[in-house]
């Protein structure tokens, strides 16, 4: 009977450590581009950067068409929850847009926040169209 404990608890000791394994992802200023594969064409041929030093980011399109935004950080207590697996999520780094709506490549994005991709080297725009949550998923280059 002990030796069952004891492999139950050998058992169970490590899955609470890996269902407890939160990780952080930060966002790093610089120039995006979509990421090809995870992003609707309305952005296609667009550029982002970010300055995080400034708190701002500006978005081209593809006709040349620019627009810079604030970014207001965060706590990280209020960081999005994203990148789900079995056992984890990430806390990306989250940065409020003081535009409100942010309209770009033909969209008007409500409460959008700009975060940290669960790639490392991705950036997510994120707000809501007609409700819905939309992400613009943003590769560094």
């Amino acid at each position: 009977m002990r030796r069952g404990r004891i492999a139950l608890i050998l058992l169970i000791v490590p899955l609470v450590f890996i269902a407890c394994d939160n990780k952080l992802s930060l966002l790093q200023g610089g120039a995006y581009i979509p990421a090809a594969s995870r992003t609707g064409a309305e952005i296609e041929n667009s550029q982002l950067k970010i300055s995080l030093w400034n708190l701002t980011a500006s978005y081209k399109s593809g006709s040349g068409a620019a627009t810079t935004f604030q970014l207001m950080p965060l706590d990280h207590s209020n960081w999005r929850i994203e990148c789900p697996t079995h056992y984890s999520a990430t806390a990306v780094e989250t940065f409020d847009i003081a535009s409100d709506p942010l309209v770009i490549g033909g969209l008007s994005l409500s409460t959008p926040q700009l975060a940290a991709g669960c790639i490392d080297k991705e950036a997510m725009i994120i707000g809501k169209v007609n409700g819905e949550e939309r992400k613009l998923i943003f590769a560094r280059y």
